[in-house]
């Protein structure tokens, strides 16, 4: 299992990003997962950096490469119980694949970078 996840620097935070992403990647794996087997998790480095903008915004699922779960809910409380979301299942494995290449493209060029265990 992958899973690609944004990196949220708080704001006014002026750690440095490497300390951004050790606290995320500390409570991530303490609080967050609940199993004992762990994911590869991937995230987006310009999310810490305070000079870019950039964040990890695409909400997408694969499943079996054969589904695909595109929505515009942020996977929180929030989002599922009081926000107006829409989301798309699409069973095609044509498109399930190119959503796989297009996001493993992303990791193998770095632009993703792994989450420290």
């Amino acid at each position: 299992m992958t899973l690609l996840l944004n990196i949220h620097r708080r704001q006014n935070d002026t750690s440095r990003p490497d300390e951004v992403v050790r606290r995320f990647a500390t409570e991530f794996w303490k609080d967050d997962w609940p199993g004992e087997t762990r994911p590869n998790v991937f995230y987006d480095p310009r999310s810490v950096d305070p000079a870019v903008r950039g964040v990890l915004h695409a909400k997408a699922l694969v499943a079996d490469e054969e589904r695909v779960f595109v929505t515009s809910a942020n996977f929180t409380a929030a989002a599922q119980d009081d926000n107006i979301e829409l989301g798309l299942l699409v069973r095609s494995r044509t498109l399930a694949l190119g959503v796989i290449r297009h996001l493993q493209g992303l990791i193998d060029r770095g632009l993703l970078r792994s989450l420290p265990e």
